[in-house]
């Protein structure tokens, strides 16, 4: 199956034997990825909506770790790990400053991510020595849903299959 027509609203979806149009509603996000897949879901649960389910926590760091390279393999590592292909780290680390200049310069805002992985990153950064803050920057979202493609998606509040 591939995808054969995106709009704004709908992307349009066929193979040799079958072919549908899902409609989505308050679309939030959208990644396509040219390609054939198996098939087409609709989930609820799923890496992608990690960013809408869960509130946020920007993490900031006070001392710079001994081996700042090191520090930004293994973080991310850790966001390979999270989120597979789903997600990249530039989504997450301070897009303001370079990762590494930032690590061993040792403060400022290190990253913005949904609170679960923060956690995780601070637990990280507390084996590594690192001093490092926390603080809530954005709520949860009201539910929504994705449609994964392949490696394409969207997020929306709402779908229709026609």
């Amino acid at each position: 199956m591939r995808v054969v027509k995106r709009q704004t609203t709908f992307w349009e979806f066929a193979d040799a034997t079958r072919h549908c149009c899902v409609h989505f509603t308050n679309k939030k996000e959208q990644r396509f990825v040219e390609g054939e897949f198996e098939n087409v879901e609709i989930v609820s649960n799923h890496p992608v909506l990690d960013h809408y389910f869960y509130p946020w926590s920007s993490v900031f760091i006070a001392k710079p770790p001994n081996d700042p390279g090191l520090v930004l393999k293994e973080l991310t590592d850790l966001v390979a790990s999270e989120y597979q292909h789903w997600r990249h780290p530039f989504e997450y680390f301070n897009r303001q400053y370079d990762t590494l200049t930032l690590l061993r310069a040792g403060f400022g805002l290190l990253l913005d991510a949904p609170k679960p992985f923060a956690e995780k990153v601070c637990r990280h950064l507390d084996s590594a020595g690192v001093e490092w803050s926390s603080l809530p920057s954005r709520p949860p979202q009201p539910p929504l849903q994705a449609l994964i493609a392949g490696l394409s998606f969207v997020i929306a509040e709402g779908f229709r299959i026609e």
